[in-house]
């Protein structure tokens, strides 16, 4: 029988790339511990905890193996998260992105929406207040209510350089800060094939397209494509959320098709919506309309990389 939803035809990653893949990103984890406090270290253990609590209750009713996919979700949720959320705030955001996000889809890699970001639009829209203005700008640790993101028409008034936003030096959630080492950690799972570059590189040149021509029509509302593309969570979500496996399309001219989607929606919403990181709710639209993609185009089951 053949299926035409990738809800049936995910394999994830093997074990072995699941481990170097969390090992990376734990370097951004480390990064964010010393540059904030050693909170970060405790939001990453609750995460880790739920999250895993949550998969272990469902492998046992279920009466399967627990798998080796706990070991990225808490991370990646735990990245997109701001160093002040207090810890059981963490709790419910683990929690609900994993039961209704993983647990109830069957768990382990069988899932439509990203767990994470499931988890982190959940307490955005239940907590608003400690997720979009309670940030520690990182040189002096004092809260600000304010990232680079919130000055997209008036960057030169905002204080940061484009050094700031390449080294991790501005106020932003724990991992999205720290571009550079996002890259190069990006280029790393890409030359391994951990990650596939399709969506990724059609994510971001959609998103940089998009972003030219809607500042060339009103410059006053938009920021130039560069600048745009260095602030918020998209070079966070184009390489280590869009390039998900279970959520983007299977056949080749789905993953672009979903990645230009990306882009398309990210610009859209960070403009327009009340909410200027648009990029959260862009992945979450493009994950249900992923399906839909594989039976136009038609995917091929793919194989364990």
């Amino acid at each position: 029988m053949e299926a035409n939803s990738n809800l049936y035809l995910q394999t994830g990653l093997s074990k072995k790339n699941t481990i170097i893949y969390s090992a990376l990103l734990a370097i951004i984890l480390v990064l964010a511990m010393f540059t904030y406090s050693f909170h970060v270290f405790f939001i990453g253990v609750t995460a880790y905890i739920v999250s895993i609590l949550v998969e272990y209750l469902f492998a046992k009713i279920r009466k399967t193996e627990l798998g080796h996919s706990y070991l990225l979700t808490p991370i990646v949720f735990t990245l997109l998260l701001p160093p002040t959320l207090p810890l059981w705030i963490v709790g419910v955001g683990a929690f609900f992105g994993t039961f209704f996000a993983k647990g109830l889809f069957g768990g382990g890699d069988k899932y439509i929406f990203p767990p994470s970001v499931a988890g982190v639009l959940f307490i955005t829209i239940s907590f608003p207040a400690f997720l979009n203005t309670m940030w520690l700008d990182p040189g002096t640790l004092e809260t600000v209510t304010r990232t680079p993101i919130n000055y997209l028409g008036d960057f030169a008034n905002s204080g940061y350089t484009f050094m700031d936003l390449l080294f991790g030096q501005t106020p932003g959630p724990l991992g999205v800060t720290f571009r550079l080492p996002i890259i190069l950690i990006g280029l790393i799972l890409l030359i391994l094939r951990i990650i596939d570059y399709k969506v990724t590189l059609s994510f971001i040149a959609s998103f940089l397209l998009f972003t030219f021509v809607v500042n060339m029509v009103a410059p006053d509302t938009f920021r130039e494509p560069i600048y745009s593309l260095f602030t918020g969570s998209v070079l966070f979500v184009a390489f280590f959320i869009a390039s998900d496996n279970n959520v983007a399309p299977l056949s080749v001219l789905g993953k672009i098709s979903f990645g230009v989607g990306l882009g398309f929606f990210t610009v859209i919403l960070r403009h327009f919506s009340a909410y200027p990181e648009g990029v959260i709710f862009a992945i979450i639209i493009m994950s249900a309309v992923s399906p839909l993609l594989d039976d136009i185009f038609k995917p091929k089951t793919k194989e364990v990389i």
